[in-house]
């Protein structure tokens, strides 16, 4: 590497500032969701296919987008895609159909696809091989302040000023981000990967890959439920009002997804040292936390708030412990010249997997609530890893 490590660690700080962004606007729909559905007379159902439309776009983007960074470079690529979705978001206040509100969500689906393989491609060039599950768990960080802004700026905003009032300021503060990057990438440049057809060609036949994608599919269920139900789902099951839970509750789940992504990480950079190789210190490092994950389903038996958020609290903070881990598994396999291809197949897997859980949710929480959604989710994650222990030493 050209710079020292404070440099190095400077830079992806900065670059990740991104995923802040794009996660502060796209939570925004689900922190404002009992006042959309008020307004757009919606059933859980109906809301669901918003999330279901957001994803699917996501999905079917996110291996073009990835093969856009890596054949383009993380700035130009980034720069582009925050600055379209900050528009879209803008646009999003002025939506007064569900038909124009459903084309926003799917717009934004496709330029928020390469914002984790930018992440991605991102700790891949700015850290060494043993810092990027830290680089992950730090990327999570900023995935927390975008989702704790969400729920904050919803819950400041909304009441007094309206739902629309909340996307039309977190796209103009979504801008300022570029020229702020675009400095600091001219001043703490990176090393240019060195890439063969050689080293470019098989990602797509390797074996690792494909237990990477289903085992990514199974672990982030949890994580799709209380990224995106989680105020709904005080509003529903504790009758607490909108203002309530997202300034008294659902910002904290976040706080605790990031600590948990920096345990994740640390747990793994200790491992890392006595295993035979980093693979296996991240997949024994989620097998800790899929265990962990089985808390899951006490949930909705929760008999008040507090104990409901510090369950919901608990699954995402595990989550993230086995999340960092298997997000850095393509970085060790496929090395920096692929990270974002790599890392935009896993991207591939959560947004199919989130196109169909989220109506899932919507139709199981309709019929009989969130007792069974939270039962079966509880136990995903164990098969998750039991994937990667079968996968890993396949080429």
């Amino acid at each position: 590497m050209p710079h020292d490590d404070s440099k190095r660690w400077l830079a992806l700080a900065v670059f990740t500032l991104s995923t802040s962004l794009c996660f502060l606007d796209r939570q925004i729909l689900s922190a404002v969701a009992p006042s959309i559905s008020t307004d757009f007379a919606l059933d859980n159902r109906s809301f669901s296919l918003l999330l279901s439309a957001f994803s699917l776009a996501y999905a079917i983007s996110s291996p073009l987008a990835g093969w856009l960074i890596d054949r383009f470079g993380l700035t130009i690529t980034s720069c582009v895609a925050v600055a379209l979705w900050c528009l879209i978001g803008i646009a999003t206040s002025y939506t007064t159909t569900f038909a124009g509100l459903m084309a926003c969500r799917i717009a934004l689906g496709i330029m928020e696809s390469g914002s984790i393989p930018a992440a991605g491609k991102a700790v891949a060039i700015y850290l060494r091989p043993q810092e990027r599950s830290l680089g992950t768990g730090f990327n999570q960080v900023a995935i927390t302040i975008g989702a704790t802004s969400a729920s904050i700026l919803a819950g400041a905003l909304a009441l007094q000023y309206g739902w629309r009032t909340v996307f039309l300021v977190a796209g103009i503060l979504g801008l300022l981000w570029i020229p702020f990057w675009l400095t600091v990438s001219r001043q703490i440049p990176h090393e240019k990967p060195k890439t063969t057809r050689t080293e470019t060609k098989g990602i797509y036949s390797d074996t690792r890959l494909w237990g990477l994608l289903a085992a990514n599919m199974l672990a982030m269920t949890g994580y799709s439920l209380w990224m995106n139900w989680t105020t709904k789902f005080l509003v529903t099951t504790q009758n607490l009002s909108e203002k309530d839970a997202n300034l008294g509750y659902a910002w904290m789940p976040s706080v605790l997804a990031a600590a948990g992504g920096i345990t994740g990480g640390s747990i793994a950079y200790r491992l890392g040292k006595k295993a035979t190789s980093l693979a296996q210190a991240r997949i024994k490092t989620a097998w800790i936390g899929g265990i962990a994950l089985l808390l899951t389903a006490a949930a909705p038996h929760a008999p008040n708030p507090l104990w409901a958020t510090l369950i919901i609290c608990w699954a995402l903070f595990w989550t993230l412990v086995v999340s960092v881990n298997l997000y850095a598994l393509p970085l060790d396999y496929f090395g920096p010249e692929r990270a974002a291809r790599a890392t935009a197949a896993l991207t591939l897997a959560f947004g199919l997997m989130q196109t169909a859980l989220s109506y899932a949710i919507g139709w199981a929480v309709d019929i009989s609530g969130y007792t069974w959604v939270c039962a079966i989710i509880a136990v995903l994650p164990l098969a998750s890893c039991a994937i990667l222990e079968a996968t890993k030493k396949e080429s």
